[in-house]
């Protein structure tokens, strides 16, 4: 009698504790598993896209043990050898523990930014295929928004989660029957409240050459200071160059954004905000910072460059050029002209000059049928002609003209 009664204590304990955990407020340390999968849609496109469909039901454990179904569509771009990257994830779960109902959606962390791996076959098997599907998100790849009911009331929460999918299948007359599968999630951190923060840019200040790469430094912090993880914040850079980018912050509330500078001179202004609710566009109250950046040419080296010469589709590019420079004084000219662009080009003077070894790039004023802009050229001498490689000459302007090729007739020198 007495182990009767100790088992019914142990027993309602354990009840006890799930209830407890039923009611937590949280996700984190959630787990989902579970091999009933169904593919509703595939495409396994080696040259292009690839995407496949999965529902999944099986066992939640964790602070919320129960259920779970999940939908997930998951999108790859091209495949090397049956392995390619998801450019793009979709779900939607929901989970059942008790008296707690718990639902919401998950998407790839940065997926321009991060590899997260997919793989794909197709393989014929009588009058039917072998088809087989894997997606996978690492540690913290995926956003999760959740919300989670219970007689406790409800709570809004978001973080991080990994998960990993492998599901075998054989296709027929368009249907896929799937003969072995198994999903496994794991929720791994939860991300602070959306409430408004400050960000701040450094350095805010700075001076490039140009063609370099620019790297900024981005601090989330909320109102109270306190740094903030898992900020999304986005950049857009205007002026001489025009670039975008995002990054997430770290445990440090830092995260960093680079791009490569204009080729010519100018002035560039870096903006940026935190997208608090990660939909992309910039709302009223979501903080902004803003950075500038001086574009300058490059100090000038002595040396001396001279050529003339065809290159390009059948020789339609002609040119003749000529730059000398002391370090101090620079002087030079050139003509371009290319009759399948009808562009003419004539350079008015050198003002920037950079030699190294065999090649040499230089910059200036000149005029493209007529109209004032700048340029940008640069040669590359190998050897007298009939050696290879070729020489090399490139030339752009800020007007937006840009032609390049192997000297198929005539020489450059950089001496």
């Amino acid at each position: 009698m007495s182990r009767f009664i100790t088992l019914l204590v142990v027993v309602a304990a354990i009840a006890a504790a799930a209830a407890s955990s039923a009611s937590a407020d949280t996700l984190e340390f959630e787990f989902l598993q579970g091999s009933d999968v169904t593919l509703q849609e595939f495409s396994c496109n080696p040259e292009g896209t690839s995407s496949a469909t999965f529902v999944v039901r099986g066992d939640a454990g964790g602070p919320h043990p129960g259920t779970f179904e999940s939908t997930i569509t998951a999108i790859a771009g091209p495949l090397i050898f049956g392995e390619g990257r998801l450019v793009e994830l979709n779900e939607s779960f929901s989970i059942v523990s008790g008296d707690t109902l718990i639902t919401g959606t998950k998407e790839l962390v940065l997926p321009e930014e991060r590899f997260y791996p997919f793989a794909c076959s197709v393989t014929p098997a009588g009058d039917c295929e072998d088809v087989f599907v894997h997606a996978s998100a690492p540690t913290e790849g995926l956003l999760y928004d959740a919300t989670i009911s219970g007689p406790e009331g409800t709570t809004r929460e978001r973080g991080l989660a990994e998960f990993s999918i492998n599901v075998f299948g054989t296709r027929c007359d368009g249907e896929t029957q799937v003969t072995s599968a198994f999903l496994d999630q794991f929720f791994t951190a939860v991300l602070p409240p959306r409430v408004p923060a400050t960000v701040v840019l450094s350095p805010a200040t700075a001076v490039n050459t140009v063609g370099t790469f620019h790297e900024l430094t981005a601090t989330v912090a909320d109102e109270s200071g306190e740094q903030v993880a898992g900020a999304v914040v986005r950049f857009s850079v205007a002026g001489a160059s025009n670039a975008t980018g995002v990054c997430l912050t770290d445990a440090a509330g830092e995260c960093t954004f680079s791009y490569q500078v204009a080729e010519f001179p100018g002035e560039d202004t870096i903006s940026a905000y935190v997208d608090v609710d990660a939909d992309g566009v910039q709302d009223e109250l979501e903080p902004t910072a803003t950075a500038t950046k001086t574009i300058v040419l490059p100090a000038s080296t002595a040396g001396r460059t001279t050529g003339s010469g065809k290159y390009g589709a059948d020789g339609n590019v002609t040119f003749e050029l000529s730059a000398r420079s002391d370090g101090s004084t620079l002087r030079g000219s050139c003509v371009f002209k290319d009759k399948a662009a009808e562009v003419t080009i004539k350079c008015r003077d050198v003002i920037a000059y950079v030699q190294s070894e065999n090649t040499a790039a230089f910059y200036g004023n000149a005029e493209q049928n007529g109209a004032a802009t700048l340029y940008r050229i640069n040669v590359v001498d190998n050897g007298q002609p009939g050696s290879s490689p070729a020489d090399f000459v490139s030339i752009t302007t800020a007007a937006g003209y840009s032609s390049s090729g192997s000297v198929t007739s005539g020489d450059v020198q950089v001496r």
